[in-house]
């Protein structure tokens, strides 16, 4: 049988057992759950995703060097686009 190994309420590995009795912190993964997903006890839920603000930023700023030529050669699509990317960047660094 297929079970989650659980630790500090959260699942940190999927593995094949014989019996939830083979180790600690075994639950059935029978029927839900995956490797890092939390754990309360009763249920499994999706953890919520890490957020690394600094690559976002970077490529925010990757951006505004390449939208640069944009604007120079008038490529108003390209700018709209970039606009509208910079935007949902900034939304997920919030």
């Amino acid at each position: 049988m297929r079970a989650h190994v659980i630790e500090n309420g959260k699942v940190i590995n999927t593995i094949e057992v014989e019996s939830l009795d083979f180790m600690p912190g075994l639950i059935s993964a029978k029927n839900d759950g995956s490797i890092g997903d939390l754990w309360d006890g009763k249920k499994f839920t999706t953890s919520p995703p890490v957020i690394d603000k600094d690559s976002i930023k970077a490529e925010m700023a990757a951006a505004d060097l390449a939208i640069i030529r944009a604007i120079a050669e008038g490529d108003t699509k390209r700018i709209e686009a970039h606009n509208k990317a910079q935007a949902e960047r900034r939304a997920r660094l919030k």
